[in-house]
């Protein structure tokens, strides 16, 4: 069993795109699967779009 630290959002705001810390927490996500990526890609084409309320540090889909 592997001792993994978690990193928290909170963790990396304020760091730049290509501090270890941010690209660590990336790495930690998990990746969508084809057919997650496909349907948002085609809900983003239709009738959802993206959003980001804090400058571009993070985004959400809104669905209308």
């Amino acid at each position: 069993m592997t001792n993994k630290i978690l990193i928290k959002k909170t963790d990396i705001i304020g760091l730049g795109p290509n501090s270890s810390k941010v690209k660590e927490y990336k790495n930690s996500l998990i990746e969508l699967s084809n057919i997650q990526k496909e349907a948002t890609i085609g809900l983003i084409l239709g009738d959802a779009s993206l959003q980001s309320q804090n400058e571009g540090k993070t985004y959400r889909i809104k669905f209308e």
